[in-house]
């Protein structure tokens, strides 16, 4: 179960370089989503995009880790939309 909290929520259009093919992303930078579930392990996945890309996860009430790997290097634009497929970061 995934609850979005915070405004601005919204799903993209689709895309075969998204999981599925779509994302959710905010643009309000104090807006969470909060997934609950019951396991051993979380996995991460986001495409490139040729702009960096800032998300910070945080497991079990430890302190925010924050990912900054969803930067394609390789791509000369500096708007857009995704421009590698998605992939576990």
């Amino acid at each position: 179960m995934i609850h979005y909290l915070g405004e601005g929520w919204s799903r993209s259009s689709f895309n075969d370089l998204d999981f599925r093919g779509s994302h959710i992303i905010a643009q309000d930078p104090e807006a969470t989503a909060i997934v609950e579930f019951r396991g051993v392990a979380v996995y991460f996945l986001s495409p490139l995009w040729p702009w960096s890309v800032t998300t910070q996860v945080q497991l079990d009430s430890q302190p925010f880790t924050t990912i900054i790997p969803s930067r394609d290097f390789c791509s000369d634009n500096l708007y857009g939309d995704e421009t590698v497929k998605s992939h576990v970061v």
